[in-house]
């Protein structure tokens, strides 16, 4: 199996634990926590594939700090490459604050930092040597675009998530990255807030008018779809097919890195040439796994506790529409 680069952010985040998430003006006492973790969604992606048994290699900055070296210490212990890891010399590694409820909803804090490439050649093309696929998260529009055009120069497939930061850009500054991807991985909420549509189809359908090949769209506890053009259909009428599969029921713990291990075991099967509704299983199942844990790297399962899962997946419901 051949290596998948992953671009983007990596992070410590800092966890707490609570009984409810506030309201405006309200205080509300941490039952658990402090806690600092290794994360960013791109980096939890890296580990995730990782994890999942793909030859895995990360690629973004950290500072020179404690943080930094935490960061790619925990890259290491998951056999990531980071090998094309900058460290900013000048910079701070960033950091997040996650609250968690008892019900598993949270909200999340960006403090900012040092944490993805900044200028287009801070990519290097040698990070695709060996690359299947190249798996773009947060990215400033101009290094993604470089990044994507090395990654199809070479033959590997780009898959392409902005995340809920990036997708507040708009489809007028991400349109070049959306159609270079082969695959465009979306929540349903960066689906709304990328393309400001309210309805699922609508905003799939302004997507692919902007270019986009196939775009996957997760939907929390009612499952994953995946949206492609129809072979052959005209332009005019722009015909798309629609592939889902229905969420795993789990006790829900913690959704923290639920869609980054989604995002893992999807393209673990894009990587293992699975056919598209068993590529949205495989995310599911994974997706169902992390949410049983507490944790967004930490929860990111192992191929061991993924494959009790493989005789589900065959039962599991498909449908098109």
């Amino acid at each position: 199996m051949k290596t998948v680069v992953a671009l983007g952010a990596a992070a410590i985040d800092m966890m707490i634990k609570v009984d409810r998430l506030p309201g405006p003006d309200e205080m509300v006492f941490a039952e658990d926590g402090p806690h600092f973790l290794p994360g960013g969604s791109t980096a939890n992606i890296a580990v995730g594939l990782a994890r999942l048994g793909v030859s895995s290699r990360f690629v973004g900055k950290v500072g020179p700090d404690d943080n930094g070296q935490r960061l790619l210490e925990a890259f290491r212990q998951d056999d990531v490459d980071t090998s094309f890891v900058l460290v900013d010399d000048q910079g701070r590694t960033a950091e997040t604050i996650i609250a968690v409820d008892r019900h598993g909803a949270r909200v999340i804090f960006s403090l900012g930092g040092t944490a993805i490439l900044e200028k287009p050649d801070e990519f290097r093309a040698e990070a695709l040597a060996g690359a299947q696929v190249l798996y773009v998260g947060e990215a400033i529009p101009s290094v993604g675009v470089r990044a994507m055009r090395a990654a199809r120069d070479v033959g590997a497939l780009v898959v392409y998530g902005p995340g809920g930061a990036f997708s507040g850009l708009g489809m007028g500054t991400l349109g070049e990255m959306i159609a270079l991807a082969d695959y465009l991985v979306l929540s349903r909420g960066e689906a709304r807030l990328l393309t400001g549509k309210d309805d699922l189809d609508a905003a799939v359908g302004s997507l692919m008018a902007e270019g986009a090949r196939r775009v996957v769209v997760t939907q929390g506890d009612r499952g994953a779809s995946l949206f492609e053009r129809e072979t052959g259909a005209p332009s005019a009428t722009m015909a798309i097919a629609r592939r889902h599969r229905d969420a795993l029921k789990v006790p829900v713990v913690d959704t923290t890195g639920a869609g980054d291990a989604f995002t893992a075991g999807f393209i673990r099967g894009l990587v293992s040439g699975l056919d598209k509704d068993r590529c949205l299983a495989l995310g599911n199942a994974c997706g169902a796994l992390a949410v049983s844990k507490v944790g967004a790297r930490e929860a990111m399962p192992t191929w061991d506790e993924v494959s009790p899962y493989i005789e589900s997946l065959e039962r599991g419901g498909c449908s098109r529409a």
